[in-house]
């Protein structure tokens, strides 16, 4: 029982601890969301994923760092203590919450490999793209360019998208595909849909529509910024695509497509940004007031762990809360 026990608190922990973050990085990016057009679009995606990620990482360093610990130390083998209904509850909301996360990352993982399977049945390679990429071109009817796999990483794209697209707009979503290569997208992409909901089947939806559009800005500016006539192909091959796309369904595979499935407004806010008379010099990720922010953060943490075995005692005691 005494492990049993153990095992009951940690999953409570998680729950109530992934719940509580996951509702303040929601409101969070409703706070933020006007501020993210004030700052470079790659460093308002990181913002984003680090709000998507934080709930996990918080609730996992607190069992980790304090629940077991805390447990382990100051709760006697003897004390006789049971699972109660409420730990039970919480402790089921905690594996359902786990296992629907597992679920959903093999039937990504196996969508993912059957759309890669799909294409390279038909693929040819196109040696004379001039990028750093493995550059697949496949059989559809339907305009696809994108990036996936994150082991192997290549460019598929099919007969129908280079048929639409002008030279220069290939060029143009070439470069933008590769901006997502290179900016590791795709890892990026894995942990947004892959971590757990803040309840199972309910996920982070503002985050992920605010994730994805703010990298897919990011691309735009990352791939074309030092060159305005091919700002202008891009845009000019996003709408293209967004006519020919309009009836069809998004792969399932993760990749880094060049027009995922948005809203109109989102494709006019990625065009105009495009086709503006100038499109400034991109940002740095890391500026001197986000390094003073992480040292900041980094300094109350430590400041926090100085009294790690006071921290330990309290936390027993709040566990002790949930036990009765």
């Amino acid at each position: 029982m005494y492990w049993d026990l153990l095992v009951a608190l940690s999953l409570s922990a998680f729950v109530l601890v992934h719940t509580a973050m996951g509702l303040v990085s929601i409101v969070s990016a409703r706070v933020l969301e006007r501020r993210l057009e004030r700052w470079s679009p790659r460093t308002a995606a990181c913002v984003i994923l680090t709000l998507r990620v934080l709930p996990f990482v918080i609730a996992i360093a607190s069992v980790a760092l304090l629940i077991t610990p805390a447990f382990l130390l100051h709760e006697p083998n003897s004390a006789g203590e049971s699972i109660t209904w409420k730990l039970g509850a919480l402790s089921a909301a905690a594996v359902a919450l786990l296992v629907h996360a597992h679920c959903r990352i093999a039937l990504t993982w196996l969508a993912t490999r059957r759309a890669v399977s799909r294409w390279s049945k038909t693929a040819m390679s196109m040696p004379d793209a001039g990028v750093e990429l493995p550059v697949l071109c496949f059989e559809s009817s339907v305009p696809m360019m994108a990036v996936v796999g994150v082991w192997r990483p290549r460019m598929f794209v099919s007969h129908a998208a280079v048929a639409m697209l002008a030279p220069e707009e290939f060029r143009a979503a070439l470069q933008h595909e590769l901006a997502h290569h290179r900016a590791r997208d795709l890892w990026k992409q894995w942990a947004v849909r892959c971590l757990p909901d803040l309840v199972p089947g309910g996920r982070f939806t503002r985050l992920q529509r605010l994730f994805q559009q703010k990298t897919e800005e990011a691309a735009d500016h990352d791939g074309v910024h030092q060159d305005r006539s091919q700002a202008i192909a891009l845009a000019s091959a996003l709408v293209k695509f967004a006519r020919a796309t309009a009836l069809h369904e998004e792969p399932e595979a993760v990749g880094a497509y060049l027009l995922p499935k948005s809203s109109d407004s989102e494709l006019a806010q990625r065009v105009l940004r495009l086709t503006r008379t100038r499109m400034p010099d991109p940002a740095p990720i890391t500026d001197r007031r986000e390094r003073a922010a992480v040292i900041l953060a980094l300094s109350a943490l430590v400041v926090a762990l100085v009294p790690y075995a006071e921290l330990l005692e309290h936390t027993h005691e709040l566990l002790e809360l949930l036990v009765r």
